[in-house]
């Protein structure tokens, strides 16, 4: 039997204290696809789709939103060296250029300077749950993917 709780969004609780840093991904979208695995990452797949968070209380909050983690240590725009790219090689360059996040009502957009590596926003917020939603794009609009990474912290 299916719950019947089942097409309800499972908010993600961000910036508490006793998880100052949280680090969410593609792989908790909801919407119709995203990048499940590291090579559709790499490759640069287009796809997007939004997050449930929660806000677990009134503040100031900072979303760096990524291409790539902070371990990979990469501008947003860089690819990865390498002769093909799959789960565990290479990466391709995307020419993005803006930034845009939407959480519940409020909405910002940013300019991807080339060697940035991630661009961040803050937002005064509400405690209660909403949706996040991320987006890069290229000169064009042609080419529009989700940010894989968002990392979030209370800021005050």
């Amino acid at each position: 039997m299916v719950s019947k709780r089942f097409d309800e969004d499972c908010p993600i609780v961000v910036g508490t204290q006793s998880e100052p840093v949280t680090c969410i991904t593609t792989h908790d979208w909801h919407g119709e696809s995203h990048a499940w695995n590291q090579g559709m990452i790499r490759r640069g797949m287009e796809c997007n789709g939004y997050w449930a968070i929660e806000v677990p209380e009134d503040g100031q909050y900072s979303f760096e939103l990524r291409r790539w983690p902070y371990a990979e240590d990469r501008a947003i725009t860089d690819g990865i060296p390498g002769e093909h790219i799959d789960l565990y090689n290479g990466g391709k360059a995307l020419a993005l250029t803006t930034a845009q996040i939407r959480v519940g009502n409020q909405t910002a957009t940013q300019a991807i300077s080339p060697d940035a590596k991630g661009v961040t926003f803050t937002f005064d917020l509400t405690a209660g749950q909403t949706r996040m939603h991320t987006e890069f794009a290229d000169e064009t609009g042609e080419l529009a993917i989700g940010a894989y990474y968002v990392y979030v912290k209370r800021v005050i």
